[in-house]
C-alpha cells in the first residue's frame, strides 16, 4: 500500500464486471465503491477500521452527494443539535449550508439529467415533485409554453400540497383524506389535454414514492 494513494474505487457497469483505480469514475448505469484514507498512512489491518471511509455512488457525484446530504447528514446533524445544546448555534449555521447546498445540487441535477431516470431519483417524496415543476415555472431559461405548462401542473397540485409538505403530522383520519383527494389531483394531472401530457416514466415514479410516503405515515402512526 502507498500511503500517497488517497483513494480506490470499484466500479461495476452494465456487464456485471468490476473496474479497479485510483480515480473516480462514474457514469450513468453504473454503481461505485470509493474507499478513501482519512490520513496518508500505510494500511494495515490494525488500522483500517478507523482510517479508511466508504461510500457508494450511484449514477454521477451530483446525485451521491445530493442523497448522502439530504438522507444522512441533515438528518444526524439535526438530531445532534437536539441532543447537544452547548453547540446548537454553529449545528443550527451548518445545517442552513448543507440545506442550501442541497437545493443547488438538486437544482444542477434536474438540468444535468433533464426528464431520465436519474432526474427522478432525486425525486424520493411528492413534495419534491412539486419542487421540480416550481422550479421549471421560476427559471428564466425555460421556454414560454414549458413554463405555462409547469404553472399549470403547479395548480392541479395545490389541493395537495400542504399535505404533501406535512406527512408526518397527519393523523389516520386525515391520512384517508389526504389519499382520496391526491386520486383526484393525480387523475386530473393524466387526464388534462391543455398542455403536452405529464411524462409517462415521471408519473410512474410519482405514484411509486406516493404509495411509500402513505404507507410510511400509515406505519408511524400505528407505532405510536
Amino acid at each position: 500500500d502507498d500511503k500517497n494513494c488517497p483513494l480506490l474505487s470499484a466500479t461495476r457497469g452494465n456487464k456485471r464486471s468490476i473496474d479497479l483505480s485510483n480515480e473516480i469514475k462514474v457514469v450513468e448505469g453504473t454503481q461505485c465503491l470509493v474507499l478513501y484514507k482519512l490520513r496518508p498512512e500505510v494500511i494495515t489491518s490494525d488500522n483500517v477500521h478507523t482510517s479508511i471511509f466508504l461510500s457508494s455512488m450511484i449514477d454521477s457525484p451530483l446525485d451521491s452527494l445530493y442523497y448522502m446530504i439530504k438522507s444522512v447528514f441533515t438528518p444526524a446533524l439535526r438530531d445532534n443539535n437536539n441532543n447537544n445544546k452547548s453547540n446548537q448555534a454553529a449545528t443550527q449555521q451548518i445545517q442552513t449550508s448543507l440545506n442550501e447546498l442541497e437545493q443547488v445540487l438538486r437544482s444542477s441535477g434536474k438540468k444535468t439529467h433533464g426528464s431520465s431516470s436519474s432526474s427522478m431519483a432525486i425525486i424520493s417524496q411528492p413534495k419534491d415533485e412539486i419542487t421540480y415543476w416550481h422550479d421549471i415555472a421560476k427559471s428564466a431559461s425555460t421556454k414560454t409554453n414549458d413554463l405555462e405548462r409547469a404553472k399549470y401542473f403547479l395548480k392541479l397540485f395545490d389541493p395537495v400540497k400542504g399535505n404533501f409538505e406535512n406527512f408526518e403530522n397527519l393523523t389516520l383520519l386525515e391520512l384517508v383524506d389526504v389519499v382520496e383527494k391526491t386520486q383526484d389531483v393525480y387523475d386530473e394531472i393524466w387526464r388534462q389535454v391543455e398542455y403536452d401530457e405529464y411524462p409517462e416514466q415521471r408519473m410512474k415514479h410519482l405514484l411509486t414514492i406516493t404509495s411509500n410516503a402513505f404507507v410510511q405515515s400509515v406505519q408511524k402512526q400505528l407505532s405510536n
